[in-house]
Formats: C-alpha cells, structure tokens, sequence
C-alpha cells in the first residue's frame, strides 16, 4: 500500500500558442492556451516519517518551502521523544491536518 502523501513528477508544459493547428489556432490568437500533464507521486511504506511529514504539508499555499521543513523536522523530532507507538502515529497523522490551518490563518 502506497501512502496518499506525495507531489507531481514527470511534469511537462505545452504551449499549444505555438502550436498553431486546426481550431486550437484560431482560440490561440485570443487567448494564450497551456496545457500541463503530470504523473501523481506517491511514497513508498518504507518512506521516512520525515519525508511523510513534509509531504503531507506540500498542499498548503501558506507554508513556505522552508517552513515547511522546520515545521516537519519539529515534528520529527517529537515523534522521536514519543514513549509509545501510538502517540508516535497519532503525531504522524495529525500532520495532515496542519496545512489547511496553516492556510486558514495565513493573512
């Protein structure tokens, strides 16, 4: 079982402007068209806890890159103080529910 955590890879861009084909061309001369196709990454089981836990802050557009970071290796860090594997796993999971507060109190 994959976990659900992850970002994009393989992404590429197409500029269809360039393009200039068949109907696509006459919307073209409008309106700039981009077409994006990606590849859904996920992480393996044997994933870090520390890379879960980045990932599953990626989705919030309050973080910045280095927040995000510090954010998880604090979390990392009492991950690793936990006594027992519950709190350990309840700490893993409640990652996820950081972004959306992130964003919901970002000015």
């Amino acid at each position: 079982r994959s976990s659900d955590l992850g970002g994009w890879s393989e992404l590429k861009g197409f500029d269809l402007a360039e393009q200039n084909q068949g109907i696509m061309g006459i919307v073209n001369k409008a309106t700039p068209l981009y077409v994006v196709s990606s590849v859904r990454a996920s992480f393996p089981d044997r994933a870090s806890l520390l890379i879960q836990m980045q990932a599953s802050l990626w989705s919030s557009e309050a973080l910045l890159p280095d927040e995000r970071r510090l954010c998880a290796e604090r979390l990392n860090a009492l991950v690793k103080d936990a006594e027992d594997d519950d709190t350990r796993t309840t700490i893993v999971e409640s990652t996820a529910n950081l972004a959306p507060i992130y964003d919901l109190l970002n000015p």
